[in-house]
C-alpha cells in the first residue's frame, strides 16, 4: 500500500513540475481533501470514517504568439481513503475576444449555469465533446457537440444575470435518448440566496430547489429538496463553520423517500472535516 501511494504522489509531482518550470505558463494548483465519519439509520448500518470531496487539479493558462490566450486543466477525484485517482476535467482550448473553443472533458453545454442541489440532475455529461462558449454582456451563451465515436450527443444553453438574479436554459442530447430540458434561476436577498432548477426528458421531471444562508462571516446553513418523478425525493439540511486556515467543519442529515413501496426510506448523516489548498 505505501508503495502505491508513493506511486501516486510521484506522478503527481510529475505532472506539475514541468508546468511550474515554465516561465510563460501561469499555473493555479488547488484541491481539498474531505474526511467524514457518517451512518444512516438502515437496519444493518455502521458508523464508518471515509473519505467525502478528496480532489486535487492543476490549470494552465498561457499568452500564444496569435494573441489568444491557450488553457487547460485536469483534475484528481479519490472516492476512498485508500483509492486511486480518477481523472475529471481533463480539457484544452483557446480563448480571446471571440470567446472560448475548448476540447476534451467539457460537457455538452446543457444546463443554463443556474443549478441547486443537483443530486438528481438529467443533464448529459460527454467525456470527449467540443464546446463554443461567449459572454456577451449579461448573457452567456455556449454550444457543444460529442462526435459519434464518443457519445453522439450535443447540448447549448443560454445563461442570463442581473444583479442578484441569475436564470439559465439549456438542453442537450445524446444518442438515441430524449433531450433533456432545463430552466434554473437563482435570487440573492441579503445573507439569503434561493435557487432551483426544473428539468424534463421525456415523461421523466426533476425539481431541485435550495436555500442558502449565511448566519455570519463563518457559519452558513443549508436547506434543500431534490425530487425525481416516480423515483424518490431527497431533503437536506446542512450546516458549515469556517475554522480558518482554509479548513472547515460541516454536517448534513439527508433523507430519502422512495416511490417504490418496496425500498425503505433512508435516513443519513454525517459530519465532515475539510482542508483545502
Amino acid at each position: 500500500m505505501k508503495m502505491k501511494k508513493t506511486l501516486i504522489a510521484l506522478s503527481v509531482a510529475a505532472l506539475a513540475a514541468p508546468f511550474a518550470a515554465t516561465a510563460d505558463v501561469a499555473v493555479t494548483t488547488s484541491g481539498v481533501v474531505q474526511i467524514k465519519v457518517g451512518g444512516s439509520d438502515a437496519d444493518d448500518s455502521e458508523l464508518t470514517v471515509s473519505a467525502g470531496d478528496v480532489r486535487w487539479g492543476i490549470a494552465a493558462e498561457s499568452a500564444l504568439n496569435s494573441g489568444l490566450t491557450g488553457f487547460g486543466s485536469l483534475r484528481l477525484d479519490i472516492d476512498a481513503i485508500a483509492g486511486n485517482p480518477i481523472s475529471d476535467n481533463v480539457l484544452v482550448g483557446v480563448k480571446g475576444d471571440f470567446g472560448s473553443l475548448s476540447m476534451g472533458d467539457v460537457g455538452l453545454a446543457a444546463g443554463g449555469g443556474v443549478k441547486a442541489w443537483d443530486t438528481h440532475d438529467m443533464s448529459p455529461g460527454s467525456e470527449g465533446a467540443i464546446k463554443f462558449a461567449k459572454t456577451i454582456g449579461s448573457l452567456d451563451l455556449s454550444v457543444g457537440f460529442s462526435p459519434a465515436g464518443n457519445d453522439d450527443g450535443m447540448g447549448a444553453s443560454i445563461g442570463y444575470s442581473a444583479g442578484n438574479l441569475g436564470l439559465g436554459l439549456g438542453f442537450g442530447s445524446k444518442g438515441d435518448d430524449e433531450a433533456v430540458v432545463d430552466l434554473g434561476a437563482s435570487y440573492a436577498m441579503g445573507a439569503a440566496t434561493v435557487s432551483g432548477y426544473f428539468q424534463t426528458q421525456d415523461e421523466a421531471e426533476v425539481m431541485a430547489l435550495q436555500l442558502d444562508y449565511a448566519a455570519s462571516d463563518t457559519v452558513g446553513l443549508t436547506v434543500a429538496m431534490s425530487t425525481k418523478t416516480d423515483v424518490e425525493t431527497k431533503l437536506k439540511l446542512a450546516a458549515s463553520k469556517d475554522l480558518g486556515s482554509s479548513m472547515s467543519l460541516s454536517g448534513e442529515i439527508v433523507s430519502t423517500a422512495s416511490d417504490d413501496d418496496a425500498v425503505d426510506d433512508l435516513m443519513e448523516y454525517s459530519i465532515k472535516l475539510s482542508q483545502s489548498f
